[in-house]
């Protein structure tokens, strides 16, 4: 008889069909029909087995793919092990790298931990995802496959109208798998399945154990009931599968829950929680944003920048409860600490992505604040309120709120989020917005040169044999950010592809890593890089090329666009999640009439301004602006201040 059943997964709620199922492997149940010596006996074993819960992913929360903290699972997991009477020990396993050694690693981790390897002698796998159980197998592991276990899937056909379930406390007879369709419909066995989610199984490409359904699958993905039933096999719902029930708003999920679960979600109100993580439109599934962006540098470049808004936003700060939203890694706020006028103020960071938000605890934990007020967040503001109304004296958003416009739905969801902000603001109190802005009058059609040829047109000096790129010639007089590109496959030198065929600028990123795009985008003449951008940008981006034989470099393009581009341009290392924000939605004009809309008052300090380092470094040197007709134009704003004020009187 084994010792300890070792089971593997996120475990972000248990099922009632799982606690039969540990249930008769810790007792040694013949009606599970394993294949180990010490499973098959037909009597209780003296000494029930431990189960070993290895909770993957224990160090992400508020995610798609793991909206449920670590804590919360380990005490719906004790609940639930005092309830069945099971004895349980429970490990968290933190996410890894995608690796052929995760089951090793998992061992490892629940070595350190209890402080004793689990073999196969001692211990069984309960695992229903094939490839993590695969690597379990090839250590020696007897594998129970829980909800994949061919035992418990109902061959016959059932009643559409409702599922077909197993009490949480009866015992099914040995050897009769059918006798798991006798029960009460309180809830195990759903008769319920769709081949896309309830029979996926696979393993987590970061190197999580999933177990349950597709990365892909959002809460529309679960069946209703009886759907599908009466013509497939069904089998019992994984986790995963119960959990998308949940977002997707079906009440069926409480009768497949442990009620351990029930009670640790019903308490902590988990469910609200969950079903807005699941259904958030903006946030994918690590809890970012994009997954192309490299949040290294992003923080390295903002921790840059922090003195510098800090010394243009402090002027305004009204003490009391400070937010910070879209915190970063709290460099902001890191200095209203050391504000001697804000020592009594509560210092609260909110932060969407994952990576930067568990960098603020860290540093929280190192003693970067001195102020003993200070808290951390990881929300999505435009999921839902996170502060109560009249409860923030100020917020703060810097390089935000393009953000919101890019990956949302443009106006509707900047009203909503700057709804949302006054709502918690206390009459009197004030939002500080820092961002990039569009150029007065972006709709102006200009002149803009660029240094080098555009992609359609050998550069100077090349042979007339040059290959011309098929797309790109549709690329004039229009270029849209969907315009169709050659596909070209990923080469050991980008840039050196890119200096012998300018196709390169408009071909397919496909398969490239960050790197050999970076290498791509930065070989590229700014003119190129105009239209290698206009391949990749996420907005529609229009521009005709004037054909000067004596400027080739120029174009006739919106004011706004051509900012677009110049403002773009130099983020390599981060091509294609800057790719999808779009820095000149608003201009300030804009902005002033939504906010004066929404109920703000804003503040005469309010602004445009340009941003001159940028200008003299990244635009002036490789563009030059003019009218149509050949007149120069002055560079415009780039970024804008606001200020806005809740009236004392509402």
């Amino acid at each position: 008889m084994a010792r300890f059943v070792l089971f593997p997964g996120r475990h972000h709620l248990v099922t009632r069909f799982q606690a039969v199922y540990l249930r008769g492997l810790a007792e040694g149940d013949q009606a599970k029909d394993l294949p180990s010596p010490g499973f098959g006996t037909a009597y209780p074993a003296p000494d029930p087995a431990t189960i070993v819960w290895a909770v993957t992913s224990a160090n992400h929360q508020n995610t798609k793919r793991n909206p449920v903290a670590y804590d919360r699972r380990e005490a719906a997991i004790e609940r639930f092990s005092l309830q069945e009477g099971l004895r349980s020990l429970v490990v968290p396993v933190f996410d890894t790298a995608h690796t052929d050694r995760f089951a090793e690693v998992t061992l490892k981790s629940v070595e350190s931990v209890l402080g004793r390897r689990l073999t196969p002698q001692d211990t069984i796998v309960a695992c229903s995802t094939p490839e993590v159980a695969a690597l379990y197998e090839t250590m020696g592991f007897e594998i129970a496959l829980v909800e994949a276990d061919p035992a418990f899937s109902i061959a016959a056909p059932v009643p559409e109208a409702a599922g077909v379930t197993l009490s949480a406390h009866a015992t099914p007879a040995a050897g009769s798998a059918g006798a798991v369709a006798t029960a009460s419909a309180a809830g195990a066995v759903s008769a319920t399945s769709n081949a896309s989610t309830v029979h996926s199984a696979i393993a987590d490409p970061g190197g999580d154990v999933r177990g349950d359904t597709a990365p892909s699958a959002t809460a529309s993905s679960a069946t209703g009931p009886g759907e599908g039933a009466a013509d497939r096999a069904a089998s019992p719902e994984r986790p995963w599968d119960v959990l998308l029930r949940l977002a997707a708003g079906d009440p069926a999920w409480r009768g497949l829950a442990h009620p351990a679960t029930l009670d640790v979600y019903d308490r902590y109100r988990l469910d609200e929680q969950v079903a807005m993580v699941v259904n958030d439109p903006v946030v994918g599934e690590e809890g970012g944003l994009t997954t192309t962006r490299d949040y290294r540098t992003y923080a390295e470049a903002f921790e840059a920048s922090a003195e510098r808004k800090w010394d243009m936003v402090r002027r305004h700060v009204r003490p009391g409860r400070i937010v910070d939203i879209g915190c970063g890694a709290g460099a902001v706020l890191a200095l209203a600490d050391r504000e001697s006028t804000l020592r009594e103020s509560d210092l609260i960071g909110v932060e969407v992505a994952r990576h930067l938000y568990e960098e603020c605890v860290h540093r929280k934990a190192q003693g970067w604040f001195t102020n003993p007020n200070v808290y951390f967040y990881c929300r999505n503001v435009l999921g839902g309120a996170v502060f109560p109304p009249r409860s923030i004296d100020t917020t703060l958003t810097f390089a935000l709120t393009h953000e919101i416009w890019s990956y949302g739905k443009r106006m509707s969801s900047l009203r909503a989020f700057a709804e949302a902000i006054y709502e918690h603001t206390v009459p009197g109190g004030v939002w500080i917005n820092s961002d990039v802005c569009g150029p007065d009058g972006r709709d102006r059609q200009v002149r803009l040169t660029l240094q080098g040829a555009p992609t359609h047109r050998p550069p100077a000096g090349a042979p007339a044999t040059t290959p011309m790129p098929t797309a790109a010639a549709t690329l004039t007089p229009t270029v849209a950010a969907t315009a169709p590109a050659p596909t070209a496959g990923p080469t050991a030198d980008p840039s050196a592809a890119v200096t012998a065929n300018p196709a390169a600028a408009v071909a397919s990123l496909e398969g490239l890593s960050r790197d050999e795009i970076a290498a791509l985008v930065e070989a590229l003449p700014t003119r190129a890089r105009l239209d290698r951008f206009a391949a990749d940008f996420h907005f529609p981006l229009a521009y005709k090329d004037l054909g000067d034989p004596s400027d080739p470099g120029a174009v006739e393009i919106a004011l706004g666009d051509a900012m677009e581009f110049l403002t773009h341009k130099d983020y390599p290392d981060n091509w294609l999640s800057e790719a999808h924000e779009q820095f000149c939605g608003l201009e300030f004009a804009d902005w002033k009439a939504l906010l004066t809309d929404v109920g703000f008052e804003v503040d005469p300090s309010s602004h445009a301004w340009r941003n001159d380092w940028i200008v003299d470094n990244r635009i002036r040197p490789y563009a030059q602006l003019s009218t149509l007709d050949g007149a120069p134009l002055d560079w415009p704003d780039t970024h804008v201040l606001l200020v806005a004020r809740r009236p004392l009187n509402t």
